[in-house]
Parts: structure tokens; C-alpha cells; sequence
């Protein structure tokens, strides 16, 4: 079953099948037409025949090895289907987090997005078809308001001191860990267990790791911002 698409959007499963006539056409030709059909139709991809059809070497991995790094990047913006209100801009960060690097879980809409709310959900991906249209012509995206770094960093990176320190090089690397982090699922021990977990992260990568109470502050913020206990 299909379900509704806001007016000038297109399913992930379309743009799966457009990416991969335009970026794999010989996969595509050779494919069998079930699957170029299942694909192009849009349905949204819940039932049981995703392992089969989504697996490796798929039409729908091949597909995805192209697409994905678009997303990533930010050349091609995505929206989330929302359980209420109007879809949402994925952050680009959300694609580079290693619970997105399963083509089957994208397509089932169980990949934990973080949108430009701050909040982080699950469901179904949406993408403009005018955006799809221009990357797959090669040409680039206009910028919308919403895309830009992730939201989850400007959150809670503090501003600036008043003697114009400036902010650490390594955060965005440190808030794409803590998005991993939450697309497998998270870590035990709520607040306290991602701060020792992000300051055993921050000693081992970051030039200039943060100490644990500016972790502390960080994610306290984005708990605060997500409402989570």
C-alpha cells in the first residue's frame, strides 16, 4: 500500500529506483521487474520481502552506496514523516552514523534520524522530488534554511568566551559520536552513562579533549532539549 506523499515529495523507495536507473543502469536493466516495480511505486517497505529484496548486492544497496553520500554531505536534503505535523530535515550527520548504513533498516523506517527540531526519530524518508531531480542532473540543491550542521551541535556547544576562545576542532566529530551513539541504541545509565562515555571517547580522540563536567553540560543540554529523563 502506498501511502500519502506532502504535495512535491517522493519516497525513499522511488528515489532508491531513480538513483539506481540514473547511477546503476546496467543493475537496473538487469534486475527483475518485481523489483524495479516495488521500487519505483514508492510503497512504503515494511513487509518481509525488504531482507529479500534489500540484501547484499541488491538493486537496493547499490543504489544506496550511491545515494547515501549524497545525503551525508548535504547535497541532497531529506525529511522525516513525522507521527504528527509536517515532515521534518534530517540532519546531514544523521547519514554518517553507523545505524544508516543498513539500506534494509532505512527503507522499514527504523533508523534513528536526529531532524532540525533537536529531537531524534524514527519513520518513514521523504525527499523533495526537485532536489532529486537537480542532484541526479548533477546539478547542486539550493540551500533551505534548515539544512546546515546539525542541530544536535548547535544545541549545545556554548558560545564563544568574551575573549574570543574559539570552539574546540574536533566538535562536530565528538556530536557525530554522540549521534552513532544513539542510532544503535543507546548507552545504560541515561545522562551520567553517555558523559563517561563521551569523555572515554573525547581522551582517546579529540586534540583538546573536553573534561567531564563540560560533557556533562553539553549533554545535559541536549537531554534538556530532547526531554529526555
Amino acid at each position: 500500500m502506498t501511502e500519502y506523499l506532502p504535495p512535491g515529495m517522493v519516497s525513499f523507495s522511488a528515489a532508491l529506483a531513480r538513483s539506481a536507473e540514473a547511477f546503476c543502469p546496467e543493475a537496473w536493466a538487469s534486475a527483475k521487474p518485481e523489483t524495479r516495480s516495488l521500487l519505483a511505486d514508492g510503497t512504503t517497505l515494511k513487509s518481509t520481502w525488504v531482507g529479500a529484496w534489500a540484501g547484499p548486492n541488491s538493486l537496493a544497496e547499490k543504489a544506496y552506496a550511491a545515494l547515501r553520500p549524497l545525503l551525508a554531505d548535504g547535497r541532497l536534503p531529506a525529511s522525516l514523516r513525522m507521527t504528527t505535523g509536517a515532515p521534518e530535515p534530517i540532519e546531514a550527520v544523521s547519514w554518517q552514523a553507523s545505524g544508516a548504513d543498513r539500506i534494509e533498516a532505512v527503507l522499514k523506517g527504523a533508523v534513528m534520524f536526529i531532524v532540525a527540531s533537536g529531537a531524534a526519530a524514527r519513520g518513514d524518508v521523504l525527499i523533495a522530488g526537485v532536489n532529486l531531480d537537480a542532484v541526479l542532473a548533477g546539478k547542486p540543491v539550493p540551500p533551505s534554511p534548515a539544512a546546515g550542521p546539525a542541530r544536535v551541535a548547535k544545541m549545545a556547544i556554548a558560545a564563544p568566551s568574551k575573549a574570543g576562545r574559539r570552539p574546540n576542532p574536533d566538535v562536530d566529530s565528538f556530536w557525530i559520536e554522540v549521534c552513532r551513539l544513539v542510532a544503535d541504541g543507546g548507552v545504560k545509565g541515561g545522562q551520567a552513562g553517555y558523559t563517561e562515555r563521551m569523555a572515554q571517547w573525547a581522551a582517546v580522540n579529540m586534540d583538546r579533549p573536553y573534561d567531564a563536567e563540560t560533557i556533562r553540560k553539553k549533554l545535559g543540554s541536549l537531554f534538556k532539549a530532547l526531554g529526555w529523563g
